[in-house]
């Protein structure tokens, strides 16, 4: 990947984690924290690494050095669990579309 591309999806990743903020109402912060939180911050990110993962097409070891050193198992699990969750969930299904397909190439 060149420099160029990398810088692309960087602020393709930073455009992502605006749009989730926003959604969620959770800081940026909350979202890259290394530690669980609370309230809506692990739900924000997990939605934030989907769309990273399927939207941005980052690799998963990408994803976890950006959100606090985690390990890439677990976005792939936080990737399953929105897959999971938009099956079934009309609600969240329609949270996590408005943040698909925008712009950016999210």
């Amino acid at each position: 990947m060149t420099t160029k591309e990398k810088k692309k999806k960087a602020a393709e990743l930073v455009e992502v984690l605006s749009r989730v903020s926003g959604e969620w109402m959770v800081s940026i912060e909350e979202m890259l924290c290394p530690t669980r939180g609370c309230g809506a911050a692990p739900e924000a990110r997990s939605v934030a690494m989907f769309l990273a993962v399927n939207e941005l097409g980052l690799r998963q070891l990408d994803v976890a050095k950006v959100f606090g050193g985690r390990d890439p198992s677990t976005v792939g699990k936080a990737v399953t669990r929105v897959m999971e969750r938009t099956r079934v969930d009309e609600e969240f299904r329609d949270r996590v579309g408005r943040l698909r397909g925008l712009g950016c190439g999210v």
